[in-house]
């Protein structure tokens, strides 16, 4: 699944985007929500990770805007710099379906991504799918 990063970080962007291509996902990180936002215009994405400290475009300004773009049932998630209510609240309350609190943990970043797109995406991540944590034989991963 095509998954669009954005982190006023480049590191920690380059970090997920390795991380979610190791989990058989096309990434691509943008470190700006200007340069994120003109390229939804031009083409879609399955999944929208958005840094909830990204300095250009407020955050919430940035999901409103993004939603308008991506189809009804793409997913966000939002990365917060530390695990305050207040924070997960606005982000939630923004749009978001699902947060992560910095410093990221690999294995939970591909569980809750693989969590949002088996929800949105049902009939591409049902049990005999590549992308399914259920996946589990040796012939069944070799296939995919």
């Amino acid at each position: 699944m095509r998954i669009s990063v954005l982190d006023n970080d480049t590191t920690q962007a380059e970090l997920i985007c390795q991380v979610l291509n190791g989990a058989g996902h096309s990434c691509q990180a943008y470190d700006s929500g200007k340069d994120l936002l003109g390229q939804l215009r031009k083409d879609s994405t399955d999944l929208l990770i958005v840094d909830w400290q990204v300095t250009d475009v407020p955050a919430a300004e940035l999901l409103r805007r993004a939603k308008e773009k991506l189809a009804p049932n793409t997913p966000t998630m939002f990365l917060a710099g530390s695990a305050a209510e207040d924070d997960i609240v606005a982000g939630v309350t923004a749009g978001a379906d699902d947060y992560l609190v910095k410093p990221l943990r690999r294995g939970e970043l591909v569980a809750r991504t693989q969590a949002l797109l088996r929800r949105a995406y049902p009939s591409q991540n049902g049990p005999n799918s590549c992308n399914s944590a259920r996946t589990s034989s040796k012939r069944a991963r070799a296939a995919c």
